[in-house]
């Protein structure tokens, strides 16, 4: 059972990490292209939009 939590760890850790260096990624691009960041206002807004969406019960 240690094991199979311990490999399972494992693979979450992988994953949390890959996420963190894409959306770091991302930040970045927007910031060397001279984009404006998203206000706290927008970031809330487009929050909303996608949890709807991938809460949408079809």
């Amino acid at each position: 059972m240690v094991v199979f939590l311990s490999v399972l760890l494992i693979i979450c850790a992988i994953g949390w990490y890959t996420r963190y260096i894409s959306c770091m990624t991302l930040l970045y691009y927007i910031g060397n292209k001279g984009y404006e960041y998203p206000s706290d206002e927008e970031i809330k807004e487009c929050t909303a939009c996608v949890e709807k969406r991938l809460w949408k019960v079809r």
